[in-house]
């Protein structure tokens, strides 16, 4: 969602205008425009219910760092996993080779708990 689809959005006063939003808005992401079948829809809350599954803790797993990089960018191409190093926890490094335009771009998500809530290195 783009921040002026957000603002939008937020301005809407009434659930009739938030549903039709919603609907334009898948709609507008479609490959098949018109067409019930929606891949780009289907595969969003596919990702959502992964990330819901194994990203979860005292945190939906859609809100946690890991679910929501998951959610944007789909399983990352290569994950390195570290252990417990004592200045910041366990970690994971999460690489693609490509997001849009960019190459070779990473994540790395500490549990500084550790209690595997990982947060995403800042």
């Amino acid at each position: 969602m783009t921040d002026q689809e957000r603002n939008d959005f937020l301005t809407l006063d009434s659930a009739k205008a938030r549903d039709e939003f919603i609907k334009e808005f898948w709609e507008r992401r479609s490959s098949t425009p018109g067409n019930q079948h929606n891949a780009f829809k289907e595969e969003h809350y596919r990702r959502l219910v992964f990330a819901n599954e194994h990203f979860a803790g005292r945190t939906p797993g859609w809100k946690t760092d890991r679910g929501h990089i998951y959610i944007v960018y789909g399983p990352p191409d290569v994950i390195t996993t570290r252990g417990g190093v004592e200045a910041s926890g366990p970690s994971q490094t999460w690489s693609y080779r490509h997001i849009g335009d960019k190459s070779q771009v990473s994540f790395e998500f500490v549990d500084a708990c550790p209690c595997g809530e990982f947060k995403l290195k800042k």
